[in-house]
């Protein structure tokens, strides 16, 4: 982080899944060892997570894997939370909520000693693409509380650090992969946004719901917004044996479940800014979360 403490300014204010979840006592995945914090003067570090229709924020401990990472940035997905229990169990983790995008189930928040400063009157969202009737209802069905969720979206917030530099962050999720023309627009149109904020650093996180890993349409966003993917190095973000439908699959087909484990989320990056770690991590979700340190 950067040298001395400066005051957070905050702004005021699916993949569909299967409910079935089972919480492996796994180790986190450290595809590059992570710099210790106290070190890394000029370094952020950056979470994304889906949180499965507010589990991980619900729940005790379910983020218990992020805290000894202290991200500085937090963006979650399926966020079905209320708006007060999701500020009330950020606090406990030390975060304060930036913006909250309840009819896309988006939200950003900042670590309480982060050096990133909000960019006031920064936050932007943007829709992608209304859910489908069956899509909302299998989101209603699933999160079993309920909630305002109905649409795909994308949340960005600018950020400021201690040297001035200017970072905007960029929160999303789209449809599931088998949607497959809905998922190209709304990547198509993800790509669009970004084009008018070319001069800014820009990281880029969320649930892309790419299966089994990034298609031709991500690829092609990438390219056209100048956006470097984060190597997960094969690493799954979605474990299949989650899943009774992928289960079942996997028995028809007489393969060993790891094989159809996917790639659903992803960090993306660009500007002044250099990779200096990666980790996933298990949380109580169905996805597993990336965690990014970057050196600004």
């Amino acid at each position: 982080m950067m040298s001395a403490k400066k005051p957070n300014n905050i702004a005021s204010h699916i993949s569909v899944s299967l409910p079935e979840i089972h919480h492996p006592a796994s180790q986190p995945a450290i595809l590059n060892p992570m710099h210790p914090r106290q070190n890394a003067s000029e370094h952020i570090i950056i979470a994304t997570a889906n949180v499965h229709f507010g589990d991980a924020i619900r729940l005790d401990g379910g983020l218990d894997s992020l805290r000894d990472l202290a991200p500085d940035i937090l963006m979650l997905q399926e966020v079905t939370n209320s708006a007060d229990e999701l500020v009330r169990q950020l606090k406990k983790d030390g975060y304060d909520l930036i913006h909250f995008a309840p009819e896309y189930g988006l939200a950003i928040a900042i670590h309480a000693s982060s050096k990133l400063s909000v960019v006031p009157n920064s936050t932007r969202t943007y829709e992608l693409q209304k859910m489908s009737a069956i899509e909302y209802r299998m989101a209603q069905r699933f999160a079993k509380l309920p909630h305002k969720m109905n649409a795909h979206g994308l949340q960005m917030v600018r950020f400021e650090a201690e040297d001035g530099q200017i970072l905007t962050v960029a929160n999303t999720r789209t449809t599931v992969s088998s949607n497959r023309f809905d998922r190209r627009k709304q990547v198509a149109r993800m790509g669009e946004l970004f084009e008018p904020i070319l001069q800014d650093a820009l990281i880029v996180g969320g649930d892309m719901n790419h299966f089994p890993g990034p298609q031709r349409a991500d690829i092609k966003m990438c390219q056209k917004a100048g956006l470097r993917r984060v190597d997960l190095a094969s690493e799954p973000t979605w474990h299949a044996r989650n899943s009774k439908l992928y289960r079942k699959i996997a028995r028809l087909r007489r393969k060993p479940i790891e094989e159809l484990h996917g790639e659903l989320d992803a960090l993306l990056y660009r500007g002044e800014l250099e990779l200096a770690s990666v980790k996933v991590v298990d949380i109580l979700s169905d996805h597993r979360a990336i965690v990014g340190e970057f050196a600004l």
